[in-house]
């Protein structure tokens, strides 16, 4: 036998946290597999399984919580069914012979306990009959249950019928036999083989302990399967069945049967199984009466549900198995899909499965839930498509954040931004937006997002008259840059009529003394994106006003007449290039404004009385001319007072620079003076400096100044 080597990967979080898997290489066989799994009750993790092929090697393998391994056993047979004990040991069982069933009872190290052979005297088929464990498990009482078949039974009868008989044997906590119950095809139970009526009778490969104490199984037919329940001493209570006719596209011999069943938390059943194609679920409440089915469409690949559980959150959980590939899928309380997670090479299908985070397929074949909410699952690794892969049993530990849920998608038209309510994001242009977005019950979901964002039209002032006598006319213009073909403008006027239209440019009547309003909608005729642009003026009484811009710093105010006309300010920034000039809304119905760059701005301001622009103002955060420095008192014995010309209150930089042309010091102000205190400098000569900084923005560099002055220092 080849010696046992264990590759431990550990998942750095990927789709979720807390993912171990590992692989253990126990012989060169290629069929070598996990076939029973739980978490144990230390926190580990026990498994069982075959070696090779022909199931004449089998192993008992120990991890710890990290599914590093602890110790391991090899045995002469294959190992598939285990169970952990309350005693943190474990037991299992094994078909010895053709008549033998043994039963092991190992402690927490792996080491045997006890060991306990159980045959019963049967004429059996030497060419077709046999002895086969289907299933064991631990009972309340930590007794054990053995279910177990032999198949081809004759020669007990003088009729010489055949067929097959289900044994239910119970064990003390020690191995030993308390009572055995024999059952066929009738499915009633009887003391001895020789009660029996016999008749075929394919068991389902596990039997299942429920609240009550008692047991069930169940029986797999061709057209069907039924569920057969028992009391804690073995006696048949009722059976109940479902024909493949629940699932319209089962038809006969198609039916592959249940394969596993759990209590739910409503004291039904859940039951899962396959039909050819299509993996199925059966809902049950407690006296085995229908509740639901689902069939899953597995898109005509041979499949069938293994490993059926409840999930903490009221959902299940199954293996769906289809030739060499496996997958584990979530379900909601009513059997429909949240999310799947894939151990097997599915990039042609557009999904990411296992083999895109490890590069591996994995065939699970067992899994079982663990005490944190999450799923540990054993199998085989699997050779496909010529792959290096050695093989292996793996063990794998993941959480709900594995599972990848069905695929969403949307799309969304808006005009200038779209803002999606999923995941929040702000999108300014077209395109195909793909995200990963944790769905309402924690999967990872796949999110494309379908992005079309059209641009509205820049926002133009409107230009004419603000203060029309009564009854007057005047021109008003909107947008003059655009071309027609692709724009349309609408107007709209109050207390006025178009007497003319040319799209870009009206003529208003206007009417009584009053407010008067513009309303200018630029729509851009591919999108029916539109800018509305707004000229509030009065009609009538004269009402003077005033608007200009003062700076102070890197700030602009609007300066008006009246006073509140500065509120509804709205700020403009203005450039000509190429015989174009081009206007931008920087600001709206605000007094004060902060440029980000150095150029040209001016305001807009009205409100119901009066509209008014201001004359351009030429903006630079920094001065580029302050006239002559003055210096006082000069000499000096400390403090000195620089003046200079700052008309406009922007910022001033100043240098204090030595004798020798380096740089003491640096000041910053936005008034036209300065105070610097020289005490704790030496006696000499220095100097005060002015250099005009670099433009920041679309102002031409027209003006520049150098400018210093000598100070003397007398202390």
């Amino acid at each position: 036998m080849k010696a046992i080597y264990t590759l431990l990967i550990i998942l750095i979080p990927f789709l979720g946290f807390g993912q171990i898997i590992n692989f253990f290489d126990l012989s060169d066989d290629q069929y070598q597999s996990a076939k029973s799994i739980y978490q144990s009750l230390d926190g580990g993790y026990i498994l069982s399984g075959i070696v090779d092929g022909s199931g004449s090697q089998g192993f008992v393998l120990k991890t710890n919580e990290n599914g590093e391994l602890e110790w391991i056993n090899y045995y002469e047979k294959d190992i598939h069914s285990l169970y952990p004990t309350s005693d943190l040991g474990y037991v299992f069982a094994y078909r010895e012979n053709i008549s033998t069933i043994k039963v092991v009872k190992l402690d927490q190290n792996g080491d045997e306990v006890w060991s306990n052979n159980h045959s019963h005297i049967f004429d059996i088929d030497p060419y077709n009959g046999n002895y086969y464990l289907k299933d064991i498990k631990q009972t309340n009482d930590d007794g054990y249950i053995l279910l177990s078949q032999v198949t081809n039974y004759s020669g007990i009868f003088s009729d010489g019928l055949t067929g097959d008989i289900g044994i239910l044997q119970k064990l003390n906590e020690n191995g030993q036999e308390e009572w055995v119950k024999y059952f066929s095809g009738s499915l009633y139970t009887y003391n001895s083989p020789e009660d029996l009526l016999i008749q075929n009778l394919p068991l389902g490969g596990f039997i299942e302990l429920v609240n009550d104490g008692g047991f069930i199984i169940t029986v797999n037919l061709n057209n069907g399967s039924i569920i057969v329940k028992f009391n804690a001493n073995g006696e048949y209570e009722y059976e109940k069945g479902y024909s493949t006719i629940l699932f319209n596209d089962c038809s006969y011999n198609e039916w592959q049967g249940i394969t596993s069943a759990k209590q739910t938390l409503d004291n039904g059943y859940i039951l899962s199984g396959g039909c050819q194609y299509d993996p199925i679920l059966i809902k049950t409440d407690s006296n085995g009466q229908l509740e639901w089915t689902k069939s899953i469409d597995n898109n005509s690949i041979e499949s069938i549900a293994t490993n059926i559980y409840q999930t903490n959150d009221e959902g299940y959980v199954f293996i769906s198995r289809h030739g060499l590939r496996s997958t584990i899928t979530k379900f909601d309380s009513v059997g429909n899909i949240l999310g799947n997670l894939k151990l097997w090479n599915s990039a042609n299908d557009g999904d990411n499965g296992i083999y895109e985070i490890y590069g591996v397929e994995l065939l699970a074949l067992t899994m079982n839930l663990t005490n944190d909410g999450g799923y540990v699952i054993g199998g085989k690794t699997i050779n496909t498509n010529g792959e290096n892969i050695e093989p292996s049993v793996f063990l794998m530990k993941i959480d709900n954040s594995m599972f990848l849920a069905p695929e969403v998608s949307t799309s969304y038209t808006d005009c200038d931004s779209i803002v999606d309510p999923i995941t929040e994001n702000i999108f300014y242009e077209s395109g195909i937006y793909i995200d990963t977005i944790i769905n309402d019950i924690g999967l990872n979901q796949i999110y494309t997002q379908d992005i079309t964002v059209n641009s509205s039209p820049e926002n133009q002032p409107i230009i004419g008259v603000n203060n029309p006598d009564p009854f007057s006319i005047h021109s008003y213009s909107c947008d003059v840059n655009h071309n027609n073909s692709n724009y349309s403008i609408y107007w709209e006027i109050v207390n006025g009529n178009i007497i003319s239209d040319n799209g870009n440019y009206i003529e208003v009547q206007w009417g009584n003394d009053g407010f008067g309003q513009i309303i200018c909608r630029e729509r851009r005729n591919s999108t029916g994106c539109e800018t509305i642009n707004i000229l509030n003026l009065s009609v009538g009484e004269y009402v003077q006003c005033t608007t200009s811009i003062t700076q102070s710093g890197d700030i602009l105010t609007a300066v008006t007449e009246p006073v509140e006309l500065a509120i509804g300010a709205n700020w403009y920034n203005i450039q000509t290039s190429n015989d174009t000039t081009r206007y931008w809304l920087m600001a709206e119905n605000t007094s004060t404004f902060t440029p980000t760059f150095d150029c040209s701005y001016f305001i807009i301001a009205s409100n119901e009385n009066c509209s008014d622009t201001s004359s351009v103002y030429y903006y630079a955060e920094e001065a580029r001319n302050i006239g002559q420095l003055s210096t006082s008192p000069n000499p000096t014995s400390g403090n000195v007072k620089v003046n200079f010309d700052n008309n406009n209150n922007q910022f001033v930089r100043l240098y204090l620079i030595s004798n020798s042309g380096n740089i003491l010091d640096e000041f910053l102000t936005k008034n036209n003076e300065l105070e610097i205190d020289l005490s704790s400098y030496p006696s000499g000569t220095y100097h005060i400096s002015f250099n005009s900084p670099k433009s920041k923005g679309c102002l031409n560099e027209d003006t520049f100044q150098k400018v210093s002055n000598t100070i003397i220092l007398n202390k």
